[in-house]
Order: structure tokens, then sequence, then C-alpha cells
């Protein structure tokens, strides 16, 4: 496995991946597609995104975002996975 930072030309394909998987448990969201991308674009403002690349496909998302209100950094892992269900992790 490999953590890559992320770019804007990946954002469609992460959100795609953020978009479907936030629909099922434990989260239930009813979010539209255009709402996670203006959330993840946000991220990419304010913070960095790197992907967790394991035979040539995102199995992990990876958000840091810089919280200067409060100086300090928040990072959280989104582990996804075609095996297993998507997990957040608060860093």
């Amino acid at each position: 496995m490999k953590i890559v930072k992320a770019t804007r030309k990946n954002i469609k394909e992460i959100a795609e991946i953020l978009f479907e998987e936030f629909k099922k448990p434990p989260f239930n969201e009813k979010v539209s597609f255009n709402a996670v991308l203006k959330s993840l674009d946000f991220y990419f403002k304010i913070g960095n995104v790197y992907t967790a690349i394991n035979e040539s496909e995102i199995a992990g998302i990876l958000k840091q975002r810089r919280d200067y209100a409060f100086i300090s950094n928040c990072w959280e892992l989104i582990s996804y996975s075609n095996k297993s269900k998507l997990s957040v992790l608060n860093l």
C-alpha cells in the first residue's frame, strides 16, 4: 500500500467513493454528489487530501484540515476497500 497526496484531478473519483459509502450504514447520509464534491474541494483549500493506493485502486482517503483558529491540525482517516466497510477515524 502506498500513501499519495491527492490532486484535483482525483477529486471526482474520491468524491464518488465518499458519496456511495456515506449512503451506507452506519452513516446513512442523504447528501447530494455536489455537496460531497463541495466538501472535498473545501479540504483541498484548507488542508490536504491523501489517498492510500493498493493494487492500483483507492483503498483509503486521508483528509487533513489546518485549523488556524485553534492552532491545531485535524486528521480524518477514511478507510475504504471493496472488501470491507468504510470506517472513519479522527486522529
